[in-house]
């Protein structure tokens, strides 16, 4: 089967998003990037009740990937708000960082950028996903997020 997803890139959504503790995650899981290696993400989708449009059941994605520890990159006010907009928000503890397995080897390495395209697969593949993905950040995020259009 082949994935499509239509990628765009933010280099920043708005600024007092980012560094406060987020809310409690819908759900966290590990997306396999090989065989041994396993990346902590929290997922967080909007609910029904609160959409403009309730009858919406697949959504855009908002990705952001870090080493900083996914908890901290977005407040519970920025992923509530995008939740309501009707967007799924993942956040992703890179290899090596956070919650997830493996080691960083170096910055930006082949291995980082290959997890990258795995993470966008995965995210394309989930039942609520509509397959567009906006990724955002800011300092290494933002390298990341630009790495995921390469």
């Amino acid at each position: 089967m082949v994935l499509r997803y239509e990628l765009k890139i933010f280099p920043c959504l708005i600024l007092c998003f980012f560094m406060a503790k987020a809310q409690a995650a819908t759900q966290s899981v590990y997306i396999p990037v090989g065989t041994e290696i396993h990346l902590a993400t929290d997922i967080y989708l909007p609910d029904a009740e609160i959409l403009s449009n309730p009858s919406i059941s697949s959504y855009s994605t908002v990705l952001i990937m870090t080493r900083y520890g996914r908890a901290t990159r977005f407040s519970a006010k920025a992923i509530e708000t995008l939740n309501r907009l009707g967007f799924a928000v993942i956040m992703v503890d890179m290899r090596g960082s956070g919650a997830s397995e493996g080691t960083r080897h170096a910055t930006f390495s082949l291995e980082e950028r290959a997890d990258i395209k795995l993470i966008l697969d995965w995210i394309a593949a989930q039942e609520w996903s509509d397959g567009k993905i906006i990724t955002t950040g800011v300092s290494y995020d933002a390298n990341l997020a630009d790495f995921a259009i390469q």
